[in-house]
């Protein structure tokens, strides 16, 4: 099994220095969108758009132009495009291909694709998930993103299947929290029990009528009621593929900075 740890951004990744640039306190106004020219994009294939960056970032580019300071990279304008789709009501607003490419970029050429990820908290097996069994899905509107599945010894193993934005993310890996001392999970046995009583809380409802990213379960399989009944617009989606194990990666390490996760 090749494991990705995935560290705060204090043990690996430059300190965030620069103020208003914080996820959890953001708001939709602290970003500007760029549109961003050179040769190395055109290069990797990143899709010539406008990219939101928060505006203390665009000015910390322009004070420091031509100085180390000065620059950032692909993990950074991932991580502000989740931070972004979070809080626009269009969510993706169709900036999926870029966020699947920024993604797919994130590791090392020369490091294998993970079939986990890790942090102090959280512990994310990447797998198969058969989407007509048992699962919990991470949702927004009318698409699934991830689905999970107990693992049978109490953990949980997710699949993705688009973009996450920040929330999206921290919904996931919130499904793979590392038991206590007590071996026991937010006072639940394992972390799927803890997964199935958090798809039940009110606050996914709430998220879900404010268009925002929540948590669902389908005992029956995605798109098949208790009673049976086929929801057209969710089991249409039991054939997508998930997305690559490295491309998967990619897209959690936003959590790197983030102090909720």
């Amino acid at each position: 099994m090749t494991m990705l740890r995935i560290p705060y951004e204090t043990e690996q990744f430059p300190p965030n220095t620069i103020p208003g640039t914080t996820s959890s306190l953001m708001k939709i106004d602290d970003f500007a969108m760029i549109r961003w020219r050179g040769a190395t994009l055109a290069r990797d294939g990143i899709p010539d758009l406008d990219y939101p960056v928060p505006r203390a970032v665009v000015e910390n580019l322009i004070q420091n132009q031509g100085q180390s300071e000065g620059t950032l990279d692909y993990a950074d304008m991932l991580r502000w495009m989740q931070d972004y789709a979070e809080l626009c009501p269009d969510g993706w607003d169709g900036r999926e291909a870029a966020a699947l490419r920024l993604a797919e970029l994130i590791l090392p050429a020369d490091q294998d694709a993970p079939d986990a990820l890790s942090t102090a908290q959280w512990y994310l097996q990447l797998g198969e998930v058969d989407l007509g069994a048992t699962i919990v899905t991470v949702q927004r509107g009318e698409q699934l993103l991830a689905a999970v599945r107990p693992d049978g010894e109490g953990r949980v193993v997710a699949a993705i299947y688009r973009p996450l934005d920040h929330h999206a993310a921290r919904l996931l890996t919130g499904c793979a929290q590392r038991p206590g001392p007590d071996g026991s999970v937010c006072l639940r046995p394992n972390a799927w029990e803890y997964t199935l009583d958090q798809s039940a809380a009110m606050g996914q409802v709430y998220a879900s009528c404010a268009g925002g990213s929540y948590l669902s379960f389908w005992e029956l399989g995605l798109g098949l009621s208790r009673d049976r009944t086929i929801i057209a617009p969710w089991h249409a989606q039991r054939s997508l593929e998930p997305l690559p194990a490295r491309t998967a990666a990619g897209l959690l390490m936003c959590l790197a900075y983030d102090p909720l996760s």
